[in-house]
């Protein structure tokens, strides 16, 4: 299941909130709830985008793979965090 797919291919997993996309929300399915079926993943929900970008100047080694799936405003938060991750290359090469 998606739940499983993650187990022993990263480090840290970040949930936000699951929204409906034109249809009715799918009762019992939430970030919560998958967070409890990830099994050895160390996951965190956050709740929201500006707690996303938060989390992720926090972050405090250099990922080497971020992966972001959805849609809507994470189109926003990928560049966000990608404009982070080259400022933080440069600042590193810089040093």
């Amino acid at each position: 299941s998606f739940s499983k797919s993650f187990d022993g291919f990263c480090d840290q997993l970040f949930l936000l909130p699951i929204y409906a996309a034109h249809e009715p929300m799918i009762e019992g399915v939430s970030s919560e709830n998958l967070a409890k079926t990830m099994g050895s993943v160390n996951v965190k929900v956050i709740d929201g985008i500006p707690l996303a970008h938060e989390v992720v100047e926090k972050i405090g080694d250099f990922p080497e793979v971020i992966l972001i799936l959805g849609a809507g405003p994470l189109t926003q938060l990928a560049k966000d965090i990608s404009e982070l991750l080259v400022l933080r290359s440069a600042q590193r090469h810089t040093s």
